[in-house]
């Protein structure tokens, strides 16, 4: 459903682009909503993933003091998120903001 959405917004840009002049477009409705939310979260989503992981790293220093203090647990809440995101991704779960 959500290549569908996808290729509306995609189509009805072409057509603006082709047609356009002065005028200028404003973008409404829940489809473009719902798609330009779908590309901003991605990319918030990997910002905070990313900061998420260096904070945690760490905080696992500061109290192990140890490589293998650092990196099993780290090793370890990786491959969980992993195959969480994929089963979610499996199962038909999809995040949106709205």
């Amino acid at each position: 459903m959500n290549r569908i959405k996808h290729a509306v917004v995609a189509k009805i840009q072409q057509i603006y682009q082709s047609d356009s002049g002065t005028e200028r477009h404003l973008w409404a409705g829940r489809t473009v909503l719902l798609d330009r939310s779908t590309t901003t979260c991605l990319k918030t989503f990997k910002t905070l993933m990313l900061i998420a992981l260096i904070l945690m790293m760490g905080v696992l220093y500061l109290f192990f003091k140890q490589k293998r203090g650092v990196l099993l647990p780290f090793g370890t809440v990786v491959m969980s998120i992993i195959v969480g995101w994929h089963d979610a991704g499996y199962s038909g779960w999809t995040m949106t903001a709205i």
